[in-house]
């Protein structure tokens, strides 16, 4: 522990964001790579304009009080889906959420990419939500790695290819404050997640779905 602190970036802060994945168009074309690439059966949608930062995420502070602008962005996919006979296999990507932690001083970031709904960045906040110290939180994926340890007053956060002999990134963070941060993102997403719920008549973000979500708009 005391050598991996000498080697983290230590941070004043690392700020959580949970986000929505927003695309611009919708493919209704063939499950082919080259199809898939050359993007020609695709429809246009419209994104949802509520000032956001980036164009292709919407984080939940953009998202809060805008529920509805969201869940029309949303309904023009469950549209789409319905004229070209896609059942919700073939669309579940566009509900995707995702997970960063970033400073933007330091201008470094950790990524969740297999984390697509809130149960899996759940696992995470709720493991990380605790006094202890040592090991607290690893997970590996496809190229992707991370795992937490604490120690009284840090959380030390290593994120690399295990896949590869590069070392990643490892960062130093204050425990108490990331943890207060961790838990309002969570909160939050979960307010604007039920809200979206309320809008479309089944939730599609908060975990994996396995039986074909009835929306409420015929």
């Amino acid at each position: 522990m005391e050598s991996r602190t000498l080697n983290a970036t230590v941070l004043d802060s690392l700020e959580p964001e949970i986000c929505f994945l927003i695309r611009d168009d919708f493919y209704y074309g063939p499950d082919r790579h080259a199809d898939i690439c050359e993007r020609k059966l695709v429809e246009k949608l419209i994104p949802p304009r509520l000032g956001q930062a980036f164009p292709s995420i919407v984080r939940t502070p953009e998202a809060r009080g805008h529920e509805k602008e969201l869940a029309d962005y949303y309904w023009q996919i469950v549209s789409a889906a319905r004229r070209h006979a896609k059942d919700f296999n073939h669309i579940r990507h566009y509900f995707w959420m995702r997970l960063w932690l970033s400073n933007a001083t330091e201008q470094l970031s950790i990524s969740f990419p297999w984390y697509d709904s809130l149960s899996e960045m759940r696992r995470f906040s709720d493991a990380i939500a605790t006094d202890a110290v040592g090991d607290l939180y690893w997970d590996q994926d496809q190229g992707w790695g991370l795992d937490v340890k604490g120690t009284d007053d840090r959380l030390l956060i290593h994120q690399r290819d295990p896949d590869s002999d590069d070392t990643g990134l490892l960062v130093s963070v204050p425990r108490s404050a990331f943890l207060r941060k961790m838990s309002d993102a969570m909160q939050d997403a979960t307010a604007v997640v039920a809200r979206l719920t309320q809008e479309m008549g089944a939730d599609v973000w908060t975990a994996y779905v396995r039986e074909p979500p009835v929306w409420n708009r015929p």
